[in-house]
């Protein structure tokens, strides 16, 4: 199932928060649906465990900042 979802300010980019345990055929599915059915440039997938991992406000915003980035430079 998708736990948290949304769109990251102010460029717009998405995300998803997806247990681990959905198929991925559900997922490609999700993204297809999402996307209008059109071929995207870029699709990242960071994993990692939450359940003894904190993090302050300032620097998960440096983090999700730090990932737009690298999505960015990536796509040109």
């Amino acid at each position: 199932s998708v736990n948290v979802f949304g769109t990251l300010q102010p460029n717009g980019c998405k995300f998803l928060r997806i247990n681990v345990r959905v198929p991925m055929k559900d997922i490609f599915q999700l993204i297809l649906e999402d996307c209008e059915r059109q071929k995207q440039a870029l699709i990242l997938s960071i994993y990692g465990g939450a359940k003894y991992f904190t993090m302050t406000e300032r620097l998960e915003k440096e983090f999700i900042r730090c990932i737009i980035d690298t999505a960015t430079m990536a796509s040109k």
